[in-house]
């Protein structure tokens, strides 16, 4: 019997043997990667095609579950258009043009001015935030202003609208800081876009691109540590940093998969988010026509525009299932 067993075990390895590319490939990964890393080269051979669930997450991705998936630029119509501005701080930035990001929305209490956080509109009724922003927030304590260029001025064309419903992220915790995303549902939905496109929608982003690109970051916070917030929206070109240096930069927080690094320049600083930039967009060109798509939403960091360092954004891709389930009375444009 233990003979047969070991003819059988003999016979089911020899049919089993991948080509000499797949095994190429096995033993650079096996030097590289994981043993899951491993599995999936595995499963690339001739001899043992590739799941369809593993295709699905390791592709970009334009459905979910077979549907298409709303909000991405080549689905929509109206997402991630910037307004052009002629070029005239976030740390180290620039003033934003007037309604240069028609998605940026403030979070504000109700009878003030100041954002006590930034926001992203997604779709006709729902902007994206961080899901720290939402901490002990009801929705009557909380306004959206949306179409704002000067926080004490009439913009023309500002918006303010009452929330009926916040949601955090079910995965965030004030201790474990990944899936810092949030959302928060408009009383009135609005038409978009709206004259001008004073108001837009960002696009969402496709699993699986956007790396090591130029981002753009853009809020009312601070321009220094302990400084002033701003009256006007500033923006900031970053760099992505690759995770495993953003890891060693901000140690020994955690760095997980459910974040993105960015920063002005690692070595010297100069250039990054701040206090009071929370919850806002951190947006990628999408397509050649350079719509913008939200890659991340600004979270947290050691200091401000610092040597050595980078700041960490919510993954908006990691969480793309979330936001679509908690979305769907929304209509994207």
């Amino acid at each position: 019997m233990r003979l047969l067993r070991a003819c059988l075990a003999l016979l089911l390895a020899f049919c089993n043997q991948p080509s000499t590319a797949a095994r190429s490939n096995i033993t650079h990964h096996r030097n590289t990667a994981s043993a899951y890393s491993l599995t999936v080269k595995l499963r690339e051979s001739p001899l043992w095609p590739k799941p369809h669930f593993l295709r699905h997450r390791t592709s970009a991705e334009h459905t979910r579950w077979g549907r298409p998936i709303p909000g991405l630029a080549a689905k929509s119509r109206c997402c991630g258009r910037t307004n052009p501005v002629p070029t005239t701080r976030v740390a180290g930035g620039a003033p934003a043009g007037r309604h240069q990001f028609p998605w940026l929305a403030a979070l504000v209490e109700p009878g003030h001015h100041r954002p006590f956080c930034g926001g992203s509109l997604i779709n006709d009724r729902y902007v994206l935030t961080a899901a720290h922003c939402l901490l002990r927030r009801r929705p009557r304590h909380l306004q959206v202003v949306l179409g704002k260029h000067e926080l004490r001025r009439d913009s023309g064309g500002d918006v303010r609208l009452n929330a009926s419903a916040v949601r955090r992220h079910p995965l965030f915790g004030p201790l474990f800081l990944g899936f810092d995303v949030g959302l928060v549902r408009l009383e009135t939905p609005l038409s978009l876009p709206t004259p001008d496109n004073r108001i837009a929608p960002v696009c969402l982003p496709e699993r699986g691109r956007y790396r090591r690109a130029t981002v753009t970051a853009a809020g009312w916070g601070a321009q220094r540590v302990g400084g002033p917030r701003t009256d006007r929206p500033h923006s900031v070109t970053l760099q992505q940093v690759p995770a495993a240096l953003c890891r060693i930069l901000n140690s020994p927080v955690p760095v997980t998969g459910s974040m993105v690094c960015a920063a002005g320049s690692v070595w010297s600083g100069g250039r990054d988010t701040c206090h009071g930039d929370s919850g806002g967009p951190l947006t990628v060109s999408a397509d050649d026509e350079g719509r913008q798509a939200l890659l991340g939403v600004t979270s947290w960091g050691l200091g401000c525009a610092r040597p050595l360092s980078a700041g960490v954004y919510a993954r908006v891709a990691a969480a793309l299932d979330w936001i679509l389930a908690n979305t769907q009375d929304a209509n994207y444009c």
